[in-house]
């Protein structure tokens, strides 16, 4: 069973790691990341699914963040440490079908580096950038990532 996943701050980014091979790779994701971070670090989490994390983090007595990051076996042994960055908004939190559809157009996820962590949690909790403009970044990336500054 999956631990519950105490309240984040409100802005910090949420890390939910799911790959406990290598505690070095884990060190040095976190020191790339910096401040500002509320990291899960519980085996409990290992092989989560994305939408799991997503659950967690609705049920939270905040509602959660606008997005969560996974610290996966990619972000772990990639270059740049590549999370995986996914979107806690579900059909139900819009009022008008086509919302959800607009904010969804480049689908639930993609991969962000940890130098973008910051500015993308920071752009989406005040409001200034939809998930969307992330993941059509991430899109348009010939590695499929999105970078700092390329929204």
């Amino acid at each position: 069973m999956r631990t519950p996943i105490a309240d984040v701050g409100e802005h910090d980014a949420l890390i939910v790691r799911t790959d406990y091979a290598d505690d070095a790779s884990w060190r040095a994701l976190l020191a790339a990341l910096g401040e500002d971070v509320h990291p899960v670090d519980d085996p409990a989490w290992a092989d989560a699914a994305p939408a799991e994390a997503v659950a967690a983090a609705r049920a939270t007595a905040d509602g959660g963040p606008n997005v969560l990051f996974l610290a996966d076996r990619t972000a772990l042994t990639g270059p740049g440490h590549p999370l995986l960055a996914v979107t806690t908004l579900l059909p139900e939190d819009c009022a008008e079908p086509e919302w959800y559809a607009q904010e969804t157009e480049f689908g639930t996820e993609f991969r962000a580096l940890a130098a973008a962590v910051a500015e993308i949690n920071a752009n989406l909790s005040i409001g200034n950038l939809g998930f969307e403009e992330f993941a059509a970044a991430a899109r348009r990336d010939p590695e499929g990532r999105y970078r700092p500054g390329a929204d």
